[in-house]
């Protein structure tokens, strides 16, 4: 399949997958409407920088990787040689956890695992695809038809602020409700065990709280977001 062919079918593909426009397209890549208009009917061939952008919303990062080694190879090459450890698990983990629906998954499997029925009720079939991709890439384990994982657990601290960042973005205004609470701790003076014993704190609050959540009774219509970032400065004692 050439260059023009696969970047229509990546983004007749999204378009089915996610029941988005063209202009709803044009907003997310910052590729005009008239140039993907084009692109769609087969008047012009994309160039790099319009095939970068769109692929940042059309596609994984696995499909992207595959599209630039085919089809701009000097591209690939540069990935390549920049991305040298791409093949550990921790920098494959670091990179899917930055994908809403690859986030979901390991977080998912990692816990009482996750079936495929529940990923496609949740993304469609592009969230099926991201987890035959991790499946592929040695992140899942398959058993007894669900998808699991020992542990998941971000440990780079740019894939930590890109989830933020991405957390923040998707908060819906219309659910936060007038009687919503916000809670904050900051302190200073803690030394290196304390730090540990805070970690483990947090871990148990949050496991604490998703047995909650398995309640009957606690179960509704509310919704709740909650986020911790334990920071160690070396600066302290």
């Amino acid at each position: 399949m050439g260059l023009s062919e696969e970047i229509r079918a990546l983004i007749e593909s999204w378009q089915k997958d996610t029941a988005s426009s063209l202009k709803a397209l044009s907003t997310k890549s910052d590729v005009s409407y008239p140039t993907l208009r084009r692109i769609m009917a087969g008047e012009c061939v994309p160039t790099l920088e319009n095939c970068l952008k769109i692929l940042s919303v059309v596609s994984t990062n696995s499909e992207s990787g595959a599209f630039l080694k085919q089809h701009f190879s000097r591209v690939g090459e540069w990935l390549s040689g920049h991305l040298p450890d791409w093949e550990s698990s921790d920098a494959k983990l670091n990179i899917y956890a930055r994908e809403k629906d690859a986030h979901w998954i390991l977080s998912k499997a990692s816990e009482t695992g996750v079936t495929r029925e529940q990923i496609a009720k949740r993304f469609g079939e592009s969230g099926l695809q991201t987890a035959e991709c991790l499946l592929d890439d040695g992140l899942l384990q398959e058993i007894n038809g669900r998808l699991r994982r020992d542990s998941f657990r971000v440990l780079d601290t740019s894939t930590i602020k890109a989830i933020t960042e991405r957390n923040l973005r998707e908060v819906d205004p219309d659910r936060i409700i007038a009687d919503g609470n916000l809670i904050g701790y900051h302190s200073d003076g803690w030394s290196a065990v304390g730090h540990e014993r805070v970690l483990q704190a947090t871990k148990e609050y949050f496991g604490r709280i998703e047995q909650l959540r398995n309640t009957t009774e606690n179960r509704g219509e509310r919704h709740i977001t909650l986020g911790a970032f334990i920071n160690a400065d070396k600066g302290g004692n």
